[in-house]
Formats: C-alpha cells, structure tokens, sequence
C-alpha cells in the first residue's frame, strides 16, 4: 500500500459534466483532532468514500444513525446537528453534491439520512479498494472524478423551475416560498414537490439551513464582531428570540454557546466543531 504523509488536504473544483452536479471534490489525511466532531446543518449532499477505520455517526439526541461508517456513504441535506465519533486518523475523499446532484447519480434522493452508498451507485465499493492503492492524493481524486462522470445517468439534466428556484433561495435565504414558486412559473405544491423529490427536503426546510450555513460562516473568528441583535437582523430573523430560537432548534446550542465552542477550538470551521464529548448542549 502506498506511503502517506500525516497531513494532507488536496480540493479542487470537478470539471466536465461533473460539475453540473457538484461544487467540489477533496481528499484528506489527518490525525483527528478530537474523539467526536459536531457537524452543523449543511445545505449540500455529501459523498464520502472513507479511507480509514470506521466511525460512529450520531443524530443531536444522541441516538444512532449509522452505527458503524466503513466504506462509502451518503449523508444527505441535514436538518439537525451530525456528531461523529473518529478514528485517530481520518482519511477519506468526498465530493459535495449540489441540493439536487444526488439523483443524476441515484435517481433517487436519500431525504436527510446517512446511508450505505454500495445500494444506491452499485461499484463505489470497488472504487474505494483502487482508491486505497492510488499513488497519490492527485491520483485519488483522479479516479474518483472520472468515475463519478460516468456514473451519471444518460440523458439527466435538472429541471429548470428548481434550477430557478435553488439560484434564488441561495441568493436570498429569506425568501418566501410562495415568491419564489411565482417566480420560476409553478405552484406552491409543485414547488415542494421538485425539492422533496430531487433535494429530499421541503424548499422551506432547505431555505432554513441555507440562512443557518449564511450565517454561521458570516462570524468572524476574531473579536470584536457585530452583537447578536445586529448579526440577527443582517441574516433576515425578525427578533433576537425568534432567532436564539431557530439557532438552537439547528445547532443544538444557544448563539453565545455556538460562538464560545468556535472560539476556543483551534482550527474550527463554522460548521465543523471538534469536541472531546459526545454531549450537544
């Protein structure tokens, strides 16, 4: 098997029909800062292929989505805060699929499930085992990509009223749903039937964790930043409650909770928080 250095991260974009479907492919290798990690809600489908010792994936109660992640898997658009449990050494390559990219896989959406992906794009099992003996992370990303180009289904192209209607919720999270549907020429229940099916979440529920992920990512990571009724009212919430609120339902943690965790965990992303304990609060 090939040698690897302790670190190593390698992104790019995908290119060719790839990237209709998807915003971006990595690979990683690092030792796992933490026992467990707190994902927060992402608008985006997520496909793993792990590379190392498998881990535990659990919902914010606490209760047990996937026992036991080995292999590849799919973690859909989540509505809740994911906590993993990791093996001393993570190493995986992914792509984040675009709200919609799944299905020109799969045909089918997984809603917010983490499930097993051998079912749904028969080979990525194989796929991993050449991946395990790939010369490099370059290498790696390679056969993930030219792979993944030809697992799109023949003649998959997005619908055009969600194509319209992902482009302005994205823009504009605090949108409302009834807009947007007028907008892009269908109904309400048309609408919420094009984002159930291909997105596996309602557009409302979607616009939620898109102004989540807006949010969170418009914190600055050093002080001093704006106060929480100022950042509230930047992200569209209508009151400080309302939005301690919605934060918490999300996240599992009050604002000044979320900030504190960010703050104190040295190489934290927004959404991404290393933590020694399983606890959410």
């Amino acid at each position: 098997m090939t040698e690897w250095s302790p670190l190593e991260y390698l992104e790019r974009k995908p290119s060719g029909a790839l990237d209709t479907i998807a915003e971006r492919l990595w690979y990683l290798r690092a030792p796992s800062p933490q026992q467990f990690e707190r994902i927060l809600p992402l608008p985006f489908v997520h496909l793993i292929i792990n590379l190392s010792d498998p881990y535990t994936v659990r919902q914010l109660d606490g209760a047990s989505v996937a026992q036991r992640v080995e292999g590849a898997f799919i973690a859909g658009i989540q509505h809740t805060v994911l906590v993993n449990e990791n093996p001393a050494v993570l190493r995986h390559v992914a792509i984040r699929l675009r709200p919609s990219g799944l299905i020109a896989l799969t045909g089918r959406s997984v809603g917010h499930d983490v499930v097993d992906a051998e079912p749904l794009i028969p080979g990525i099992t194989a796929l991993r085992a050449s991946i395990l003996h790939a010369s490099s992370a370059v290498d790696a990303l390679d056969q993930l990509e030219t792979q993944l180009r030809a697992w799109i289904r023949p003649g998959w192209s997005l619908h055009p009223a969600l194509e319209r209607a992902l482009r302005m919720i994205d823009g504009d999270p605090n949108l409302r749903i009834a807009e947007v549907a007028r907008a892009v020429g269908i109904s309400g229940k048309s609408l919420i039937d094009l984002f159930t099916m291909h997105c596996g979440i309602t557009p409302k529920r979607y616009s939620e964790v898109a102004r989540l992920h807006r949010f969170v990512n418009s914190i600055p990571s050093l002080a001093p930043i704006p106060t929480w009724t100022e950042l509230a009212a930047e992200t569209g919430y209508y009151d400080q409650p309302h939005f301690i609120r919605t934060f918490t339902r999300f996240t599992g943690q009050t604002p000044q909770r979320y900030l504190e965790s960010v703050r104190s965990t040295v190489g934290a992303a927004p959404s991404f928080l290393p933590t020694g304990s399983i606890e959410t609060g």
